[in-house]
């Protein structure tokens, strides 16, 4: 069985529709034709996930310059003693 990562409750959605709808109420012949991307969807429906794969990819960018930056102070040290 799968594990779920995030779950949302039915009113939580229906809120941020109803916000949607209540941006759009000076046009709603628009309405048919709004689409949700899911950079808006994720973070809004699933703030906790967004907010740690935000810091998971910040870790791992960190985490890559300072083994770059080791690697290479350690290939001019071993350059400056040959």
């Amino acid at each position: 069985m799968e594990q779920s990562l995030g779950k949302v409750k039915l009113s939580k959605v229906e809120s941020i529709i109803a916000a949607v709808k209540k941006h759009y109420e000076d046009s709603p012949e628009r309405l048919e034709d709004i689409e949700l991307t899911a950079e808006f969807l994720i973070p809004s429906c699933f703030p906790e996930i967004y907010k740690n794969f935000q810091n998971n990819i910040k870790d791992q960018y960190t985490k890559g310059y300072i083994e770059g930056y080791n690697e290479g102070k350690k290939n001019s040290e071993d350059k400056i003693s040959e």
